[in-house]
């Protein structure tokens, strides 16, 4: 159905089946305002008004105090309460403790939503990798996935939880993620650091550490090297694994029940 506008005279379509859509009058906000200001007949706040309304600088009464140290612990107290109150504990086991490592060491990331409590985030190309991470971390909560226009990814994020606070200090320094010394390196933990993180390319299995400091990759080589996988640091800083080592490498992060059907293209070598 189409009205005239009360302002401007245009016509506009309204909806007649929402109740507020029934009783517009304006096409448009603009005009709407428009038409108000014009019943105002030139009338203004007085001066004592428009200091009530927005008064800034010297005009305000509490320009240049601030609020007592007591205060400012009362305000704290409260806010922490209340932090308190939302928090939920978390009780993970070793295979998703694994889990959690092979991901935050690729793409996950742990922000500190307050000071008790911290919420993962993920974001991937594929849907089915959120899936598969949820069904992992069984239990983790966490929120619908949603499509990014601007990643062109699939994001989620968990709700907030003590221990992920926990992990959030063991896996940033100063703010800035690097992998913690105690990074559970085993068949579970690669296995998703491959899946998130890695791919072969001419027989060798990569594994991104660009973002990492040199010293914390050198690190992880040691580690490697010391369970029978030989590899080393490329000029882009990433582990490279030799082509013996990641034939070896790929057989050991393999699981017992196979590999996920979306993945089986990163087990190709040749």
């Amino acid at each position: 159905m189409e009205r005239k506008c009360e302002q401007c005279n245009e016509l506009f379509n309204v909806n007649e089946k929402r109740k507020r859509e029934r009783v517009k009058r304006f096409c448009s906000g603009t005009c709407a305002k428009r038409n108000t200001g014009l019943k105002n007949g030139g009338r203004k706040h007085s001066d004592d008004i428009n200091k009530r309304k927005g008064l800034s600088g010297e005009l305000n009464p509490f320009y240049g105090k601030s609020h007592s140290a007591n205060v400012i612990n009362t305000i704290k107290q409260k806010k922490l309460i209340r932090d308190l109150e939302n928090v939920k504990s978390l009780s993970l086991s070793n295979y998703e403790y694994e889990v959690l490592d092979g991901i935050m060491i690729s793409d996950g990331s742990i922000s500190d939503v307050n000071n008790v409590s911290g919420r993962i985030s993920l974001g991937f190309k594929y849907d089915e990798t959120l899936t598969d991470i949820e069904t992992e971390l069984s239990s983790i909560e966490f929120t619908k996935h949603y499509h990014s226009k601007r990643t062109k990814c699939y994001h989620n994020k968990s709700r907030m939880y003590d221990t992920l606070l926990e992990e959030r200090n063991r896996w940033y320094r100063e703010g800035v993620k690097f992998p913690p010394k105690d990074f559970r390196l085993t068949s579970t933990s690669c296995y998703w650091w491959f899946i998130c993180d890695g791919y072969t390319s001419r027989g060798n299995v990569f594994l991104c550490t660009d973002s990492y400091k040199r010293v914390d990759i050198i690190t992880l080589v040691d580690r490697f090297n010391d369970n029978g996988f030989r590899c080393s640091i490329t000029s882009h800083d990433r582990i490279r694994f030799y082509k013996k080592s990641s034939t070896s490498f790929l057989k050991w992060i393999t699981p017992v029940s196979g590999v996920h059907k979306q993945y089986e293209y990163k087990w190709g070598l040749n």
